[in-house]
């Protein structure tokens, strides 16, 4: 019974550590390095449309996100152990992204958009 409870344990402190971790290397600000729509490259029609597009993931769970002369401001959470990020709009809609990549220099994520393009993002720590 107690090597039960071990695992139990471990699995959690464990399963929590990595959502911490990838909170941590996410944490900053962000500029988009890469786009890519149903794996074409798509970087230059986003910055296009998405002039000077940065986000900054904050300590305290906020995001704000800029382009053009546009500012979206939110929350953000890390889900499912670090696989997923959310952007929930201070308006209330939701921005679930699955989370490909995370390093201390770099960010890539993936979602699928309301027409059921997939969209890849590689985005880059400044």
């Amino acid at each position: 019974m107690k090597l039960t409870t071990f695992f139990i344990l471990t699995t959690l402190v464990f399963a929590t550590s990595c959502k911490k971790t990838v909170e941590n290397r996410i944490t900053g600000k962000h500029e988009m390095e890469k786009a890519y729509r149903n794996g074409a490259d798509w970087t230059g029609f986003f910055n296009a449309i998405f002039q000077n597009w940065k986000m900054e993931l904050k300590n305290n769970g906020d995001f704000i996100e800029t382009y053009g002369n546009t500012t979206t401001t939110g929350t953000w959470k890390v889900l499912e152990n670090g696989k997923r990020l959310r952007l929930t709009e201070t308006g209330g809609l939701i921005r679930p992204y699955i989370i490909l990549e995370s390093s201390k220099t770099s960010l890539e994520l993936e979602e699928k958009d309301g027409d059921g393009n997939t969209n890849r993002y590689v985005l880059r720590k400044i």
